[in-house]
């Protein structure tokens, strides 16, 4: 059974613990906790395929960076998270995602731009409108959620999963191309060796027709002919 790594990542109050609690026990947890970290894990089945999601969420706060760094680089997916009532909450995700890109080395990775507590419309600071825009530019789906409506909530996380699959797909398919291109450059090559071989086979050929004329002609002796014959042949692998 396969194993997905999800890390959560946003700033504090945004609703990590309790979009992930309200997906693991179907609870909403009212009163916010700040942690540094904690570790969930879930078995559940994606179109049609089971696999365990390891979660960890992560605290909001830089005096833990070492931590998340840590996770970062042992995580295969990420959900960036912000709320819609807090516009600070959003624009630092971009700082968390060149954390992200700056650790794991890379940029492209599968990522869920999630934004939460769509249950308090009234006091909304983010449009939907920017939120989709950032997500096309990184690339990545745009989840809106409500952890205390349980809107939302499966799907971010199946989604995620998807990502991933999706992620693992293209690797293999790029290996598979890459595995397709050595093959046809050694089968290339093969041929290259092979055309090669058959231009010195005909230019010993010509070379050993000239000889005999030679012999013939009395120009060059039996053995000069046997001795330039067989340092041809030796040179082609020609037995006989």
């Amino acid at each position: 059974m396969s194993e997905v790594k999800i890390v959560l990542l946003g700033e504090g109050g945004v609703g990590k613990s309790a979009l992930v609690i309200q997906f693991i026990i179907n609870t909403f947890l009212d009163a916010y906790d700040p942690i540094i970290e904690d570790s969930y894990r879930k078995q559940v089945t994606i179109d049609e395929e089971t696999c365990i999601l390891d979660i960890l969420d992560t605290a909001g706060y830089e005096d833990f960076s070492s931590l998340r760094d840590h996770y970062m680089r042992t995580s295969q997916s990420f959900i960036l998270i912000f709320s819609i009532t807090s516009r600070k909450s959003f624009e630092a995700l971009k700082e968390h995602r060149e954390r992200i890109i700056k650790v794991k080395g890379q940029e492209k990775f599968p990522l869920i731009l999630c934004g939460n507590k769509n249950d308090l419309e009234s006091e909304k600071e983010v449009s939907d409108f920017e939120a989709e825009e950032l997500a096309r530019s990184w690339g990545c789906p745009f989840v809106k959620t409500s952890a205390k409506r349980r809107m939302n909530v499966d799907e971010l996380f199946f989604d995620t999963v998807r990502e991933v699959r999706k992620e693992l797909v293209l690797l293999e398919s790029v290996k598979k191309e890459q595995k397709s291109k050595k093959k046809g450059k050694e089968v290339k090559e093969e041929e290259e060796e092979k055309k090669e071989k058959r231009l010195e086979e005909r230019q010993y050929e010509a070379r050993k027709a000239l000889l005999k004329d030679l012999l013939k002609d009395g120009i060059i002796s039996s053995s000069t002919f046997d001795e330039y014959n067989q340092k041809n042949k030796t040179t082609l692998g020609i037995n006989q």
